[in-house]
């Protein structure tokens, strides 16, 4: 297949068999946003309202924390580290050299407007919640209350677990509708189901989050990945990806 061929047509997208198809990967289904839209509700009243599941997040905070990577001077760093698979400027980061090397060979822009137009929603639909509840850290001596002032609040929902969820998975199928090559689109395919994963086990280890809110901050980057793979699939979106370069045919 030439460099010029357009870039939505057989065998593109199913480059071996393994992979699903640039339309369908990574796009949430419906039993799936549903789910996560309950579990985040339900999150959100039982948080509001000082229900029972505080009192497991204060279990597992505790028993986490008592592991010591907070404390410890060399596994702190790696916790650190290890929690930036959660966090936005790091994903965005990789995601614009991707987006940089598709613009060179591609010549389009539609990529980068994809992941930028994801971290301007994700911004807009997760920090009201944020602001609304106030929620202290784990790491807060004062121990987990609402309405907590200034920077120590915003812990629910946490927004490095919606980015790890909702940036990741937005660079895989950036990866899956742009790129030809096999492996990028497998190890950024990869990296967009292990990001969640380790983003959640660092911010436990490391204090940084309630169990209750990094639960909350997956559901919200399901919900907030189907929206934005929506909006580029409604004829605005479409002609706003032709006017930024993809050729269609």
């Amino acid at each position: 297949m030439s460099s010029t061929a357009p870039l939505d047509v057989p065998p593109y997208g199913d480059l071996d068999g393994r992979w699903p198809t640039p339309h369908a990967a990574f796009r949430p289904r419906r039993w799936q946003l549903v789910t996560a839209a309950v579990i985040f509700a339900g999150l959100l009243l039982d948080v509001a309202m000082d229900g029972s599941l505080r009192a497991l997040d204060h279990h597992v905070s505790a028993a986490l924390l008592d592991v010591g990577v907070r404390e410890h001077p060399a596994w702190s760093g790696v916790g650190f580290v290890l929690s930036q698979a959660g966090g936005r400027g790091t994903n965005l980061a990789w995601i614009c050299v991707l987006c940089a090397v598709i613009l060179l060979q591609r010549r389009t822009l539609a990529p980068l407007a994809k992941a930028l137009s994801a971290s301007a929603i994700m911004v807009v639909a997760v920090y009201p919640f944020k602001e609304f509840l106030s929620r202290s850290y784990p790491a807060d001596p004062r121990g987990d209350y609402l309405h907590a002032p200034g920077a120590l609040g915003g812990a629910f929902p946490s927004g490095h677990q919606a980015n790890a969820t909702l940036l990741a998975s937005i660079g895989a199928w950036i990866a899956m509708e742009y790129v030809r090559s096999a492996w990028v689109r497998r190890v950024v395919g990869a990296y967009a189901i292990a990001a969640p994963v380790v983003s959640a086990i660092a911010v436990l280890l490391m204090g940084y989050h309630w169990l209750t809110d990094v639960v909350a901050g997956t559901c919200a980057g399901i919900l907030l990945l189907a929206l934005v793979r929506w909006l580029w699939s409604t004829p605005w979106g479409l002609r706003a990806e032709r006017a930024l370069g993809f050729r269609t045919g």
